[in-house]
């Protein structure tokens, strides 16, 4: 977590009235206390502060006001030793006018090399009178100023989006990108641990600068909203080159530089795009700061960041205050006043859920005290330039900024001391005496506290790392959801304890992982059922202060988990013999959406056949999370559709399940491959039936795109290069590979590795019995590494595979627009073409088999979801009887004619399935025997085979950038494997 140090308004130590550098080495202690990981320092470089220090002159020195360079290096050095990182905030949109470069531009003539560095213009009308455009500035009136020349006439326009003493740089100056360069290397070099990007979607403008349809938005909004002036595709370069000059250092010391930036741009997708893997670390994610306060409205922002942001293998970086909004305490309580009551509960629970959610988290200075915005300051004390533009106080900024309460009980507060020391800058009210630090500190009731426990469980939990969260239905006014195994946060948004029972589930997809993936990563979708609500005050959070209460608190809420479905509903009894009439069975299980509604299919047949009712039941990515709260609240669902190997072997050691009847085992002898019995077995014993797979050996291509290079499909891995290089030669790259997903690049190496060194080593490997340095691994490393090397193959090389997600790469081959012949996925490839790109399957889509590798055997890699029967489920007869229908064809054919279904089921009809390709994946699949394997991935555990930005994801990922050290990337995920198996 990053504290952000507002300089001017955290601690003085001169006694101006002004905090300085020396003050905010003061507060380290209490900041490495508060439990920070690093901090973010608003602008101190000289400036003439018309916006406060966002008016740089140089960039390369601090300001009297704040210290010196000396006094930098002392701060950088004291935050080392306490394990605190720096950032600085670094202004590229635009400098001051007091800047060299822009002084040298005023006494240049147009036209001159001085005036390009910036956007000067001619005016329009006569004697060019009126601005080059009719674009408004963010901070109210004209974007556009006019200079007098040397002569003393009136001149050319310079161009400032915000105040006119910021003028904008012009970037597609190249020597504006080689100064910034310098300057990054200058604070680098000094030891900073990164960057926070002022204004991070600006830089460059529209090259013909335009008028804008709407010129007053931006002001209207005091947001970056006219597309002309922000969000270009040229800035994405510069963070490219920011990077770069980052990983330098990276690579010096092995201590990562951050970059985050200030993005607002219309979309989370869009977002998304300035978090790719070669661009910005961070972003801060503005949509959740601005939600009203509303259950609806919080899971929407949340649901379209995991989807667009995350589920792109990014982060999210949450926000809640910074130095230009309208305090939490304020923003979410009742018309101004000092911010207690109301505003303080909904602050104090919004904080806790942020912290409770994936990704980083950013907090404002003065935000762990539960400062309320001070909404009364008078008029001759403000300094915000939007009031000295406008003469409104709309969205001004003057009332976050006051500077802090430290100790006693008149202003001061300990911001300042010194019996001659000057007024701190902005006054601050009385009432700041109840917030002061030393208060806070003694009341462990207080915000302090609430933020200093948070950020400790969020330290110590490795649920709240990096992952995913699924929402769980609640009353009307309450927003909850799981993070990991065991814990779950829950939001009141009402004024009133909610009602005991929600009347109707929500249903709410949150996280994306692998988009159409059954096995192991689930795409968006399902949710926990219904339950009876615990009785959560106003404006509350159930993730409180300590680990047991947490958990209490978790468990309390999971335990009261009801059985009511998101979708499907009881089915009513008719035809069969009708021998379960009465009974009915509750199934448990990740499916949602489509998925669900065809598995209810197959429940519904049941029904006809026996007379038993059922009920489905979604329980999201966290099946053993779920699961094991209805096992302990006496609620255990009879049946669970379980999706990996590791989760059905994980629930037989707990001794939750039941060995199938042997009526379900002599099908599954009779119907499947043994490797699907083994799978199912754990120490002998049959407890699972695998009802639904997934084929991950299928590489799909466009039919036009191989056709018109005179290329077949091919029967071997050598033959698949070969032709792909035809296909290169053609115009198209051969492959669209989604290097920004790392579990697609586990796929390529699974394949790989099963054909070329055997089924049984990939087993040991899979079991890590096998170490990763062994020489099959270094073997199939370089085999893929031909793949990744030839920039003619893969489309847009290898930068361009890093920067593309899944969806991505199978746009690239079925979009409008096609860049590359083949893309290499699972069968679930079909339904993003068919669904996303309107391609049907068979003629504009369509696959051969991963080919066979250095003569072996071609590759089959699945994965799957079997049913489990549960000990602790209420009836134990029907369940059984479920499961003894699930393993015949009768219940396959069902799903099969629905589609979207692949069944392991050798007895199925191949005729049952809807369309050819998808027969052929069927058949692929069924007559790999005991060849198939499951993905190898699934069968690691997350910390190395299933989390982003580590483990075999990041490193496949590295060696994609750079295949050129196969033995050295070995020994890197042996060394991540050894780690995660050991854990």
């Amino acid at each position: 977590m990053i504290y952000q140090v507002y300089v001017r308004s955290f601690l003085d130590s001169t006694g101006d009235g002004i905090g300085d550098l020396a003050g905010v080495r003061a507060g380290l202690p209490y900041l490495k206390k508060l439990g920070v990981d690093g901090i973010w320092l608003s602008p101190f470089y000289p400036s003439p502060q018309h916006d406060h220090g966002y008016d740089v002159a140089d960039y390369c020195g601090v300001d009297p006001l704040f210290g010196d360079l000396d006094e930098f290096d002392l701060l950088v050095g004291a935050a080392r030793r306490l394990g605190i990182k720096v950032l600085l905030d670094i202004v590229p949109n635009h400098c001051s006018s007091e800047h060299p470069w822009f002084r040298e531009a005023l006494a240049a003539a147009p036209g001159s090399p001085a005036r390009a560095r910036f956007h000067f213009a001619d005016g329009r009308g006569p004697d060019g009178a009126e601005p080059p455009n009719n674009w408004h500035s963010m901070f109210g009136g004209p974007a556009w100023s006019r200079v007098t020349e040397p002569d003393g006439r009136p001149g050319q326009w310079y161009l400032h989006m915000f105040a006119p003493e910021q003028p904008d740089w012009n970037w597609r100056n190249p020597e504006i990108g080689a100064e910034f360069d310098r300057i990054l290397r200058f604070w680098l070099d000094r030891g900073i641990d990164g960057f926070r990007i002022d204004v991070a979607a600006g830089l460059f403008k529209h090259p013909e600068l335009p008028d804008s349809d709407d010129p007053e938005a931006d002001a209207r909004t005091r947001d970056s909203v006219n597309p002309l002036a922000w969000n270009q595709p040229e800035v994405h370069d510069v963070w490219r080159r920011w990077r770069s000059i980052c990983e330098e250092y990276t690579e010096r010391d092995g201590c990562e530089r951050l970059l985050v930036g200030e993005v607002s741009v219309p979309t989370a997708r869009e977002h998304a795009q300035y978090v790719r893997p070669d661009e910005l670390h961070q972003a801060f994610f503005f949509d959740l700061l601005s939600a009203p306060w509303d259950p609806d409205a919080f899971q929407k922002v949340i649901s379209e960041a995991m989807q667009d942001i995350a589920g792109t293998g990014s982060t999210v970086t949450w926000v809640l205050n910074n130095h230009d909004q309208v305090r939490t305490v304020t923003r979410y309580g009742e018309p101004a006043t000092e911010g207690s009551g109301l505003g303080a509960a909904r602050a104090r629970a919004a904080a806790l859920l942020m912290l409770a959610l994936p990704g980083a988290a950013y907090i404002y200075q003065g935000e762990e005290l539960g400062l309320p915005e001070v909404v009364d300051l008078p008029d001759d004390v403000l300094t915000d330039p939007i009031f000295r533009r406008t003469g409104s106080r709309a969205r001004i900024r003057d009332g976050c900024r006051v500077p802090l309460p430290w100790s006693g009980q008149a202003s001061p507060f300990g911001f300042t001391s010194g019996e001659e020391s000057a007024k701190p800058w902005l006054p601050q009210p009385e009432y700041f005496a109840e917030y002061a630090t030393d208060r806070a500190l003694a009341d462990t009731r207080s915000f302090w506290h609430l933020y200093r426990d948070g950020l400790q469980l969020r330290a110590a939990l490795p649920q709240l790392g990096e992952g995913t969260l699924r929402w769980l239905d609640s009353p009307p006014g309450v927003l909850a959801f799981t993070r990991g195994d065991d814990l779950v946060c829950a939001v009141n948004f009402g004024t009133a304890p909610p009602p005991r029972r929600s009347p109707a589930p929500r249903c709410s997809p949150a996280a994306p992982v692998r988009p159409g993936c059954s096995p192991g990563r689930r795409p968006p979708g399902g949710s926990v059922p219904e339950r009876p609500a615990s009785q959560l005050p106003e404006g509350t959070s159930t993730m409180m202060r300590r680990r047991t209460t947490l958990l209490t608190s978790c468990t309390a809420l999971a335990l009261a988990l009801g059985a009511t479905a998101c979708g499907g509903g009881p089915v009513a009894a008719g035809g069969g013999d009708k021998a379960l009439s009465g009974q009915s069975i509750t199934v448990a299980g990740v499916w949602s959406g489509t998925e669900q509604k065809n598995f209810q299919k197959v429940l519904d047949a049941f029904t006809e056949k026996t007379g038993a009712k059922t009920q489905f039941t979604s329980t999201g990515d966290n099946v053993s999370t779920v699961v094991g709260s209805k096992i302990e609240g006496g609620n255990a669902p009879d049946v669970v559709m379980v999706p990996q190997v590791g989760v059905l072997k994980q629930f037989a050691q707990k001794g939750w399940l039941k060995p199938l009847s042997k009526k379900t085992e002599q099908a599954v002898d009779a119907g499947y491959a043994p490797v699907w019995k083994e799978y199912g077995s754990v120490d002998g014993t049959l407890y699972g039936l695998y009802f639904k797979a997934a084929h991950k050996s299928t590489v799909w291509y466009s039919p036009d795109a191989l056709e018109q290079a005179g290329v077949k499909p091919p029967k071997s891995y050598d033959e698949m290069l070969k032709a792909g290089q035809t296909v290169s030669d053609s115009g198209l790259a051969a492959f669209s590979v989604a290097g920004q997903d790392g579990w697609t690049l586990t796929d390529w190496f699974e394949n790989v590795y099963l054909s070329q060194a055997g089924p049984e080593k990939y087993d040991a490997l899979a079991a890590h019995k096998l170490k990763w340095t062994d020489a099959s691994v270094v073997d199939a490393l370089t085999t893929l590494g031909k793949l990744f090397k030839d920039k003619q193959l893969i489309a847009g090389g290898q930068k361009g595979a890093l920067n593309t997600d899944f969806p991505g790469s199978v746009e690239k081959v079925f979009g409008p627009k096609p860049e590359a012949g083949m893309v290499y996925e699972g069968d679930f490839v079909a339904g993003v073409a068919k669904d996303q790109f309107g391609k049907k399957v068979g003629e504009d889509a369509n696959f051969f088999p991963f080919p066979a590798v250095a003569g072996g055997e071609a590759p089959v890699v699945s994965g799957g979801d079997a049913a489990v029967v549960l000990k602790d489920g209420k009836n134990q007869k029907a369940a059984q009887a479920l499961l003894e229908f699930l393993a015949t064809p009768e219940a396959s054919a069902v799903w099969a004619e629905a589609g979207g279904f692949l069944s392991p089921n050798k007895k199925l009809d191949l005729a049952s399935y809807g369309d050819d390709v998808t027969r052929a994946t069927a058949k692929s699949l069924v007559q790999a025997g005991d060849s198939v394997r499951f993905d190898m991935s699934d069968q690691a555990p997350a910390a190395f085979g299933g989390t982003k930005g580590t483990g075999e994801w990041k490193l496949l990922q590295d060696f994609l950038r750079d295949p050129s050290d196969p033995k050295g990337t070995a020994a890197k995920l042996e060394a991540a494997a050894a780690k995660a198996y050991q854990d």
